[in-house]
């Protein structure tokens, strides 16, 4: 999958997400490091969760959509849901089947919410600028 992901990402001018400059990033990072791909190329990134000058401002992405007026909704998973999901154990074992309907829907949702969020945060001034980020 990161293999394929890089594809789409080496020919992106710019990524966007929520929380990507603190998490996705460092952690995809670390998986291509231990998988032997090397590290994540640089790359220019506007991240939703970085607004301008802002204190005491619930800043995660449900939050931030609520209060903006945002009507995609992200599926909801809990700690037990991601950790079925990634039982790989079990999967390989071929003990049990992974059900990934529930990642799919959470992720197909997260992004429709993230556009949607990044949209209305760049209509009302809110979003910092891109910035580099490094490996």
């Amino acid at each position: 999958m990161i293999e394929w992901f890089l594809e789409d990402y080496e020919q992106a001018d710019m990524v966007t997400g929520h929380n990507l400059l603190r998490f996705d990033l460092p952690v995809l990072n670390a998986d291509m490091i231990r998988l032997g791909l090397g590290v994540l190329p640089e790359k220019l990134v506007q991240d939703t969760m970085k607004l301008k000058k802002t204190k005491g401002l619930k800043k995660g992405q449900g939050n931030l959509a609520i209060m903006l007026g945002v009507r995609a909704k992200k599926r909801d998973m809990d700690w037990a849901d991601w950790d079925a999901a990634y039982e790989w154990d079990a999967v390989i074992a071929g003990d049990w089947l992974v059900d990934w309907s529930k990642v799919v829907e959470r992720c197909v949702t997260d992004v429709k919410q993230h556009k949607q969020l990044r949209k209305r945060l760049l209509e009302e001034g809110l979003l910092q600028p891109p910035v580099l980020w490094k490996p």
